[in-house]
């Protein structure tokens, strides 16, 4: 009877020695963690001449009808053309090129893909991309893109004048949704 109350007694303290390590582990593991994490902290939240802004749209316009929406820089202009469907911008008067145009085109994808293939113009490139989430037919040169995307029975043109010093055209495209 003394071999078991001593076998009872010495589980007893197992048990208690093992709930109090577990107790402590946690603790030290917290410990260690938050230390870990105050350094990547400090290193990722350190200010860095070279980093972007996370959205460099966030301070644009945002123009949304005719089933679509895009965000565009506040000091560009932008006219509208409610007969088409259709809306430019550009970064000077009208006067000018607009650097970037969306509409509504009356022509199927099948049609417009047609039409350019009848062209014997070779500087035209034509690509499979995605916009707003969609496929869409790129037709390219050196200096215009054509996009043309369908979506719920309406086929939508994107005219992007390609250009290294104006950049935006290409992130006015990236923020384009359709709408309906």
């Amino acid at each position: 009877m003394k071999k078991f109350a001593y076998i009872l007694i010495a589980s007893g303290i197992l048990l208690l020695a093992a709930a109090c390590n577990r107790a402590q582990a946690p603790q030290t593991s917290v410990q260690q963690n938050t230390s870990v994490n105050a350094s990547v902290n400090q290193q990722v939240n350190k200010p860095s001449n070279d980093q972007k802004p996370a959205d460099e749209t966030a301070n644009w316009r945002t123009y949304n009808n005719f089933g679509y929406q895009f965000k565009y820089p506040t000091a560009w202009h932008l006219l509208e053309y409610p007969k088409e469907q259709a809306v430019e911008v550009s970064p000077n008067d009208f006067g000018h090129v607009n650097y970037f145009y969306v509409g509504v085109d009356s022509r199927s994808l099948s049609k417009i893909e047609q039409e350019y293939s009848t062209r014997h113009d070779s500087t035209i490139v034509k690509k499979n991309v995605f916009v707003s989430g969609l496929k869409a037919l790129e037709f390219s040169d050196s200096q215009n893109s054509d996009i043309y995307l369908s979506n719920q029975g309406k086929t939508y043109h994107i005219i992007l004048l390609i250009t290294e010093n104006v950049p935006e055209a290409k992130q006015i495209l990236s923020t384009l949704q359709l709408t309906k």
